[in-house]
């Protein structure tokens, strides 16, 4: 077994699938070896964050924070993301040799032109190769942009590109509709069409002739300025990107700030950037790849890379490549399945093999690739198809990177913890209808629940939307944010509009700023708010552009039918009726979901209305809620204003807000609900286990964090909640995952003569409950009781509050837990072994939580000869030799569950519990 331990510098440990992992196994220090602690104790106490905590080399200075030398920098850092692995191989160090099953694990070199897929046209063993078409030499222009912005207008011109001491060339060109020119040493006005188009975003890409070696390109970018058609809001030097549509950005291609300008004094009209930019060249050329990273290797070590390729006449020969190293003998054969070999020596615990063109490749040549072997020696054995095997021992974050040394060798001890971390930190929730809005990315959500004495309500989407300032139309009339009661299940006070008349009161107005203009302008607006009134004629809320060209509002007619009034021109407001959405004046709460895409419209979760005659708004940023331009003021509550901008129909979506609001999605199964829940934290990898999952009560109402709401439903559900070690998610296990656990499905079988010291078993009263005062949220209170428990070890109570939907639930559960621990029996709490050791290694390795196995062969002086235990957490620690783990374990039987004449599930007095 090997160990492997990487580092994602840089990445985001909640965006997992764009870490470029780095292998640091080397640095480890296994003579003191990686601890890891996991789940929980027992199976009556919450699972617990888990951690891992490393001593690692730092004599380089790498791993110092903040040191401008290290690769690494600046992302030693806290919170970078990292996972300890333990591989397994027989001989084959590949994780994919073979190309039956797919291509995973493969990957492209720096060529895009390559491709490669599996084959089915020929296969050295099997029925299943890789065959990988060539490009040619690497010759991909480096490419910068940077956003421009949106415009309206026909036609617009860009300034000036300036060059400087370089041999390529540089254009400047506007997209999605634009010219370029090559200037060189000079400037020059590059005039650009965007063509007729109403709702475009641009992009200014600065394109250079490939470089040979490197080479300096200065562009001026201070002198780049847009007519006054475009939006001129600046955008600073860092918005510059290297530039790719289906291919990664060139080696060596850079881009850094000069402090001089180039081509002296920029122009000051509608400056749109500023400071010069430096863009560096490829280096020359580089050929095209395709590899796969083998881990596991002892730095020192030799080992021999081999493969059969199969080259028609025509293409290049191939040959093996170990990056950083060099490359084995091309290929000699043609036309039939050749043994291609390179033997190395690494340098690495992982190393990149690759195989690459043995010449200068032409476009569209073939190779296919199969039976691919990496194994210690200097010499290529027998092929092995089977592959290394990776095991997930923990996946976290790094939590600091603390300096220490011993004697003159620095070294850095981490501690790391599992994603547990972030979602304990998170803020409190707001109401099941407010997180709801959240999830679905609104350009502005406007909720109305500040204190009744602000002045303004601010924007919760957190897309930097503009405050709304109470505005007074006449003399009189009040607006109380946050004064009235909202929808039921929110448990939020929201905004109360009182006024005079219909043109004399108050109402709230502003300017949700400019990324919302843009986003509702290119995209197509949806409106959602709740409304309660009695008062029919009044306006729920309207949109306008600044110079009131395009204008959209929701309101009432006086008989409380639901309207919307538009003008695209500036002229007057057309008045469109939607049908269904009448007698809305009635003094209830009611939802709203206005679709623009396809003039769809929601009320109180329903489609009522198709095909509304409306015309899209363009340029749009100024909301009003309550009224509109001093007129048609809302006398009675509003809340939940959102603004979305969608290239996808959403109604049907939002219209499940209503139930959010009105229910907090009351009796939903345990696992949807663990679902939702986990999206509100930003995850959506959670992986649900078992069948048995019960109605949960309504969490509408907001104030708690995240985690405690996870943490109810699992004690609902009597379920397991924790943090997954194979990447960034959680598993939720329900109750009927355990029931009546069989031979068949043990994770591994171990003997007495496997354990290690430390195993041993309990019989005490620290599991006992044998009365249990059960409630539930509007629901009676309940008693179970076990008399002849209470008369044997006196009274052990414990009180159940729990999400339960009916009485019977609650009774059910509380049913449960006495009959699983009125009278518990000497049990197996905790068994250590050396996995390492065990013949069932691999097994082991894949045991997790709720899993279970069998310790036989006990000597007579343990309670039972064989006990079945669960996992319930563990503590492990990977050394050099060793890989101790010490389970932490619960008897097996006591979530076993009745079945009527079964020889070991219809015991009287032992395994005569119902399910639940």
């Amino acid at each position: 077994m090997a160990l492997l331990v990487e580092v994602g510098w840089g990445g985001l440990v909640q965006f997992p699938d764009t870490i470029t992992w780095t292998d640091i196994t080397q640095r480890v220090d296994t003579k003191q070896g990686i601890k890891i602690d996991r789940g929980a104790s027992d199976e009556m106490t919450e699972t617990q964050p888990g951690t891992a905590s490393m001593t690692l080399d730092n004599d380089d200075g790498w791993l110092t924070p903040g040191n401008a030398a290290s690769p690494y920098f600046p992302y030693v850092r806290t919170d970078t993301p990292i996972r300890v692995r333990k591989l397994v191989a027989t001989k084959n160090l590949l994780t994919n040799p073979t190309f039956e099953s797919g291509t995973t694990n493969w990957k492209l070199g720096s060529d895009v032109a390559t491709s490669f897929a599996q084959s089915a046209v020929r296969a050295q063993q099997g029925t299943k190769s890789l065959l990988i078409t060539w490009g040619g030499a690497f010759n991909i222009n480096p490419t910068f942009e940077a956003s421009a912005g949106s415009w309206t207008g026909n036609t617009a011109s860009v300034a000036r590109v300036s060059t400087q001491a370089h041999s390529g060339s540089w254009s400047l060109q506007v997209t999605p509709n634009g010219s370029g020119a090559t200037p060189r040493a000079e400037s020059e006005k590059i005039p650009v069409t965007a063509g007729n188009t109403y709702r475009a975003t641009g992009w200014l890409r600065c394109v250079s002739a490939r470089s040979v070696g490197v080479n300096m390109n200065w562009y001026d970018a201070s002198s780049v300025y847009m007519s006054t058609s475009f939006n001129n809001a600046a955008v600073p030097a860092n918005t510059w990107m290297p530039y790719s549509q289906t291919f990664t950005a060139p080696p060596g291609a850079a881009f850094g700030q000069l402090t001089a300008t180039v081509n002296g004094t920029p122009p000051v009209t509608d400056l749109l950037f500023a400071d010069d930019m430096r863009m560096l060249g490829a280096t020359g050329n580089e050929y095209p790849a395709v590899g796969t990273t083998v881990y596991g290797l002892t730095m020192g070590r030799q080992y021999t890379a081999s493969a059969y390729v199969w080259v028609p006449t025509g293409s290049p020969a191939v040959q093996l490549f170990v990056d950083g190293l060099s490359a084995g003998a091309a290929s000699t054969v043609f036309d039939g399945w050749t043994r291609i070999t390179y033997t190395f020596t690494a340098t690495s615990t992982s190393h990149l093999l690759e195989l690459i063109p043995a010449g200068n490749p032409q476009n569209g040549k073939q190779v296919w690739l199969d039976s691919v072997q990496v194994e210690a020696g200097a010499t290529a054995t027998t092929f092995d198809p089977t592959p290394v095997r990776i095991y997930d021992r923990f996946w976290g974050v790094v939590n600091d990177w603390p300096l220490d040394w011993e004697g003159l060798e620095a070294t850095v001890t981490i501690t790391c913890t599992d994603i547990f971390k972030r979602i304990n930190l998170l803020p409190a929730l707001n109401s099941m209808a407010a997180e709801e809005v959240i999830e679905q990315g609104p350009v502005a959500f406007y909720p109305l629940t500040e204190p009744s004495d602000s002045t303004s309500a601010g924007d919760l989407s957190g897309a930097g939307a503009g405050s709304l300032a109470i505005q007074q139309a006449g003399v009189g009339g009040t607006l109380a944010l946050g004064s009235a009661a909202a929808p039921a299940a929110t448990g939020d006070q929201v905004a109360t509009f009182t006024p005079v008349s219909a043109t004399v009161g108050q109402w709230l107005s502003g300017d949700m700023g400019e990324n919302a203009r843009a986003i509702l302008t290119q995209y197509w607006p949806v409106f959602e708010a709740w409304f309660q009134t009695t008062t029919g004629g009044r306006a729920i809320m309207g949109l306008a552009s600044v110079d009131l060209v395009s204008q959209h509002v929701l309101s009432l007619s006086a008989g409380g039918q639901l309207q919307y009034e538009w003008t695209t021109s500036g002229g007057a407001l057309t008045t469109v009726p939607v049908t269904g959405a009448t007698g809305l004046a009635d003094g209830n709460w009611h939802h709203v979901v206005y679709d623009q895409r396809d003039n769809y419209t929601y009320l109180d979760g329903n489609l009522v209305n198709t095909g509304v005659a409306v015309t899209y708004g363009y340029e749009q940023r100024i909301l009003h809620i309550g009224g509109y331009r001093s007129t048609r003021l809302w006398a009675g509550q509003i809340g939940y204003v959102a603004m979305y901008g969608v290239n996808d129909p959403a109604g049907a979506i939002l219209s499940e807000h209503y139930e959010a609001g009105t229910t907090g999605f009351d009796g939903e199964d345990a696992d949807v609900r663990v679902q939702r829940l986990t999206r509100y934290a930003g995850l959506s990898n959670v992986v649900i286990s078992g069948s048995t999952f019960d109605p949960i009560a309504s969490q509408g109402s907001g104030g708690s964090q995240v985690m405690a709401r996870l943490r109810e439903v699992e004690s609902t559900e009597s379920g397991k909640l924790f943090a997954r070690r194979d990447g960034y998610g959680l598993a939720f296990q329900s109750r009927d995952l355990r029931y009546n656990p069989t031979p068949a499905g043990e994770s591994f079988q171990i003997t007495y003569g496997d354990l290690e010291p430390g195993t041993s078993f309990k019989a005490d009263d620290q599991k006992m409950v044998n009365s249990v005062t059960a409630t539930r949220p509007g629901g009676a209170t309940q008693k179970v009781t076990a008399p002849s428990a209470i008369l044997a070890f006196g009274a052990k109570p414990k009180d159940l509050n729990i999400l339960k939907t009916s009485d019977n639930s609650v009774l059910d559960a509380a049913y449960w837990l006495v009959s699983r621990y009125a009278n518990p029996g000497p049990e197996l709490r905790e068994v250590v072994i050396n996995a390492a050791s065990l013949p069932a290694h691999e097994a082991i390795l894949g045991a997790d939580i709720s899993s279970y196995f069998t310790v036989s062969d006990l000597l007579p002086q343990a309670p039972v000869l064989a006990a079945r235990v669960t996992i319930e957490g563990y503590e492990e620690t990977i050394t050099e030799e060793e890989h101790l783990i010490q389970f932490h374990t619960s008897t097996t039987t006591n979530d076993s569950v009745w079945i009527l004449d079964d020889p070991d599930y219809a015991v009287l007095d032992s395994t005569t519990r119902l399910a639940y």
